[in-house]
């Protein structure tokens, strides 16, 4: 019988596919994964630089998350090209910062990440499976900085994310910063890249002294990575 997988182990197998086609061989290198005990999405997705939804892409037949199973065989990237950008992913996104431009949101590189973006398991019962940011655990009153310039579109208070900002940027994308315990910038004020805009807290449904900060293309909606864009 297979066992449902709850915590995190390691384990990877490499397969090569071969082709032939009018009597030419043509090699393309397949990366799965195969499940061990203790493994959950998540975890996998972390170790291999992915995203939930991007191994959910990879593995058309998987429809729940929560239901993968020991020696399942998880594939992780299709070809070389897509294996190297799963590498640079995983190797963090300094490099990406320093072109992107956007700063720590507390100005404290290596800060202590205590959830990752995208799939988890419901911290509150109440805020989903689907994590749209990245939380940070700090300090209550820990100073909070905008990550890059742009105009406060949103600051006040949200039953779930407790006092929170929203800032849209130039480049049209939007930056939030939840579970604050003050909010030291208001609606329509234009902020400089590290403007303190607040402070850590635990407002709204939080389990303990975070920040949580996110990424998106539209307001409150198409959330991406943080670490695609900023090194933490």
């Amino acid at each position: 019988m297979k066992k449902l997988n709850v915590i995190k182990t390691a384990g990877i197998v490499l397969a090569a596919c071969l082709f032939a086609t009018s009597g030419v061989v043509n090699a393309a290198e397949v990366t799965n994964y195969e499940v061990k005990a203790g493994d959950n999405l998540q975890s996998i997705a972390i170790k291999n630089g992915l995203s939930i939804s991007q191994l959910m892409e990879l593995n058309g037949s998987i429809v729940n998350p929560d239901l993968i199973y020991t020696g399942d065989s998880i594939k992780i990237s299709g070809n070389k090209s897509a294996k190297k950008v799963n590498k640079s992913n995983k190797m963090g996104a300094k490099a990406n910062a320093s072109t992107t431009g956007y700063a720590h949101p507390l100005n404290m590189p290596g800060a202590p990440v205590s959830s990752e973006f995208g799939y988890r398991q419901d911290p509150t019962g109440m805020s989903g499976t689907q994590h749209d940011g990245i939380d940070l655990a700090v300090a209550s009153g820990t100073p909070v900085y905008a990550v890059k310039s742009g105009t406060v579109v949103e600051a006040g208070f949200h039953y779930s994310a407790g006092n929170y900002v929203i800032i849209k940027h130039q480049n049209g994308q939007y930056t939030y910063y939840f579970h604050l315990s003050s909010i030291n910038t208001y609606t329509g004020q234009q902020v400089g890249q590290l403007t303190h805009i607040g402070n850590v807290g635990t407002t709204g449904y939080s389990t303990g002294s975070h920040l949580h900060f996110g990424i998106s293309s539209a307001l409150w909606s198409g959330f991406e990575n943080p670490r695609n864009y900023v090194a933490f």
